[in-house]
């Protein structure tokens, strides 16, 4: 018989870590207590809302001037209306222009606001460039993702596609990325 721990402890070692592990991984993956997915309740969802109506947020890939370059804005223009603007350009040339509107958006994540989703829900579509169209992108399952939203220091943003439902070049950041407020236009 080798030294060293019984079988029946090695198993149960062995048990004991595989569930560290899952434990672990869950907890990492968001599926825990303070998921992004936890429905907010009336009251918490509209103080939320109201610290983003009126606000727009833009960001570039690369850059503002880089080309060719992904352009998304994000406009919390109403109470519950939400505008994800994209454009995809080279040079000074729009090639793609996309906008999809929500106009009664619903919000998911912690009452904190240090991680919250904006779900779209029934919204509408449209593509400007390079062919205009109505209701012609699918943004089921589309969200946008906000991370410190009471801190305008460190609010950040990012766009998910899980069933990649835009149109390419769509610019979608899935990582927490850092959008520039910008003023309010119409």
């Amino acid at each position: 018989m080798s030294k060293g721990m019984p079988a029946v402890n090695s198993r149960m070692a062995a048990g004991v870590l595989a569930a560290a592990v899952l434990v672990t991984v869950w907890g990492l993956s968001g599926c825990g207590e303070g998921s992004d997915s936890t429905p907010l309740d009336a009251d918490r969802s509209q103080v939320i809302k109201g610290e983003l109506e009126g606000r727009s947020f833009r960001q570039f890939d690369p850059s503002r001037d880089g080309s060719p370059r992904k352009a998304v804005i994000l406009d919390f223009s109403g109470e519950s209306r939400v505008s994800v603007w994209a454009q995809f350009a080279e040079d000074d040339r729009a090639i793609h222009e996309w906008e999809i509107v929500s106009e009664d958006f619903q919000l998911t994540g912690s009452a904190d606001g240090s991680k919250v989703t904006v779900l779209l829900g029934q919204s509408t579509s449209e593509r400007l460039l390079p062919s205009p169209c109505r209701h012609c992108i699918d943004a089921t399952g589309v969200s946008v993702g906000i991370r410190d939203v009471f801190d305008p220091d460190r609010i950040a943003f990012r766009i998910t596609d899980p069933e990649g439902v835009l149109p390419l070049p769509f610019p979608v950041f899935e990582s927490w990325t850092d959008f520039v407020e910008d003023e309010y236009f119409e």
